[in-house]
């Protein structure tokens, strides 16, 4: 008859080092991300500024009432 298995033993294996491609690579997500949030936070800044001043534009643009003078005299049509 065959002995029962042995329990093996839960052996811990130690972290391996980050290899330098790992290093390469998580460098490089992590510079991408930050250049990417301050671009984004750039073009959001730049966005409300652009809104505010076609706001601002806007509220002073009143329309003025074309007066007789500048208006070109209506065709006659040929008989």
């Amino acid at each position: 008859m065959a002995s029962p298995p042995k329990p093996r033993e839960n052996k811990m294996t130690e972290p391996r080092a980050e290899t330098t491609l790992e290093k390469t690579t998580r460098v490089a997500v992590n510079i991408i991300q930050t250049e990417t949030e301050r671009r984004l936070l750039k073009t959001a800044h730049l966005r409300k500024a652009r809104l505010e001043m076609a706001a601002d534009e806007a509220d002073e643009a009143v329309p003025h009432k074309a007066t007789g003078a500048h208006r070109k005299p209506p065709h006659k049509a040929a008989v």
